[in-house]
């Protein structure tokens, strides 16, 4: 049988943290009828993630699964999680979160309720690993992405309509829409010493090109983990290079668009060719 949704983990060494992800999932309730499932794709992790997920299989609620990509980078582990399954709904999240119960119903039932909506995004909490500097706390708004935060406040609104994204790390989106914008461009991953990081983003820019509307869900919240090392000027100002200014993503994002003058424009509302889900093995 078909599960309506499939809970989307890729994981690179974080086997305790992996762990208390597992567990706070498998409290989640959902509505009669809705069926779901877990797949964890390890990328060549080479701690006790195999463990983890093998020993939690019989006593989960739902299927769990264990997937291999070989190739490093999010992008493909989440692309090859994708492919595994025909979920209708895929819900995604990272492996080291904290989830409630409501996270996955809150989730998904816009998107089984409301044809008209494509993906649902929600607030991502902090889950200090030491208290945050009060340089942090004092400028929220500007300050939470560096550490993959997101508070939107606590109403429900369009995407679109205020130019804001879901955050890949607390995000529910149609197969459908998958299928007809593609997958995760894995030549925008992180790699080496880069914090690039911009594959999420360049996925958005193409939903909107073809006319998607997300919805933001306050209820649909989740608590992060937020390491240490990112809780300094450094890792913002590395951040911020890499992101904020974008002179090597947009450059980046032009050249492989194939664009030519006005690239960085054209590239961010998605013009250009949409790789298959599974991008990269072509």
């Amino acid at each position: 049988m078909t599960p309506d949704v499939c809970v989307l983990i890729a994981t690179y060494n974080r086997e305790a943290l992996l762990a208390r992800t597992l567990d706070s999932l498998a409290t989640t309730r959902v509505a009669p009828g809705v069926s779901w499932e877990v797949v964890v794709v390890d990328n060549t992790c080479t701690d006790r993630t195999r463990e983890v997920v093998e020993s939690r299989i019989g006593r989960f609620p739902v299927p769990l699964r264990r997937l291999v990509e070989e190739r490093p980078g999010k992008s493909h582990a989440v692309n090859t999680g994708i492919q595994s399954s025909s979920a209708a709904i895929v819900l995604f999240t990272d492996d080291d979160v904290m989830i409630p119960p409501y996270w996955l119903e809150a989730a998904v039932t816009p998107l089984l309720e409301r044809p008209e909506i494509a993906y649902t995004g929600g607030p991502v909490r902090p889950l200090w690993e030491r208290p945050a500097p009060d340089w942090v706390q004092g400028d929220p708004g500007r300050l939470l992405g560096p550490i993959a935060l997101l508070d939107y406040g606590p109403d429900e609104f369009i995407f679109e309509e205020r130019q804001r994204i879901a955050m890949g790390v607390n995000m529910a989106v149609r197969r459908s829409l998958i299928e007809r914008v593609g997958g995760f461009q894995t030549w925008l991953e992180r790699t080496g010493t880069s914090l690039m990081g911009q594959g999420q983003a360049e996925f958005f820019f193409r939903t909107r090109a073809a006319g998607a509307r997300g919805l933001y869900v306050p209820r649909m919240e989740l608590r992060h983990h937020v390491p240490a090392a990112r809780m300094t000027r450094r890792y913002y100002w590395r951040w911020w290079y890499w992101k904020g200014d974008r002179p090597r993503a947009h450059a980046g994002s032009a050249s492989r668009l194939g664009a030519g003058p006005g690239s960085a424009d054209r590239a961010a509302r998605g013009a250009g060719p949409a790789v298959p889900v599974g991008g990269g093995r072509a």
